[in-house]
């Protein structure tokens, strides 16, 4: 263990958990969501675009080994819980405004929808969102 002249009078005890917390804080990686942006401009003009966000894993998925995950199976009242919760509306309702909050943020950063985008189709899940959609002009107008 490395012990720095300036620590050497404070308490060893400190010293280790300065040293430990420094440690696991480096180690700890943040949650991360992935952006995917693709745009096609189609032989008539029209512009297309799809956007799609891989949320991180739920933390106690992503904390359990693949065994623990399967004994936990048939635990039902929890398991069931855990449906109720990502099919509630207000999970639904979350997710959808990450999404749209991503999509305008990246129609802004991008300047591809100029003049405003149409929405066909949009997915969500626990961990893939994704909208597809039109810009209001074609690239020939632009």
């Amino acid at each position: 263990m490395i012990i720095l002249p300036a620590l050497t009078n404070k308490p060893r005890w400190l010293v280790t958990a300065i040293l430990l917390t420094l440690t696991v804080a480096c180690t700890v990686k943040p949650k991360v969501i992935k952006q995917n942006f693709i745009t096609n401009i189609a032989d008539d003009g029209s512009k297309r675009f799809e956007l799609s966000l891989e949320l991180p894993m739920r933390q106690e998925m992503a904390t359990k080994e693949p065994g623990q995950r399967a004994k936990n199976k048939g635990s039902g009242k929890g398991r069931q819980n855990q449906r109720d919760d990502w099919s509630s509306t207000k999970t639904s309702e979350n997710y959808q405004e990450l999404l749209e909050q991503y999509l305008q943020q990246t129609m802004l950063d991008s300047g591809f929808c100029k003049q405003g985008y149409m929405i066909f189709e949009r997915n969500l899940s626990r961990d893939f969102l994704s909208v597809r959609g039109e810009c209001n002009e074609s690239s020939q107008g632009s």
